[in-house]
């Protein structure tokens, strides 16, 4: 439920932010980059899920429903920075001259 999408959300983080200092050092990166895409997309999926199991009036729990929805935002969030960062990356990246 909440606590594995809260820990999945928490790994996914990790990975984000160790593929930004791989990419900031010139390193190597997409061993770190797609395991986070992939967490993201599947927390997002159990997020959505968790929202309407929580929000049936048959199952309501307003306080399980409170942490998804921040967690819901946690990951707008993230994706919002991400797309600007990915883009600032490929706008600096220097083009190769053939």
């Amino acid at each position: 439920g909440v606590f594995a999408t809260s820990n999945q959300l928490l790994a996914m983080i990790v990975l984000a932010l160790a593929s930004i200092w791989l990419i900031k050092n010139k390193k190597r990166f997409w061993f770190a980059i797609i395991p986070a895409v992939l967490m993201l997309a599947t927390t997002s999926a159990s997020l959505v899920l968790i929202l309407e199991k929580f929000s049936a009036p048959q199952t309501r729990n307003l306080t399980l429903l409170t942490a998804a929805i921040a967690m819901s935002l946690i990951v707008i969030y993230l994706l919002i920075v991400g797309i600007r960062f990915a883009a600032n990356y490929r706008a600096k990246r220097p083009s190769s001259v053939v």
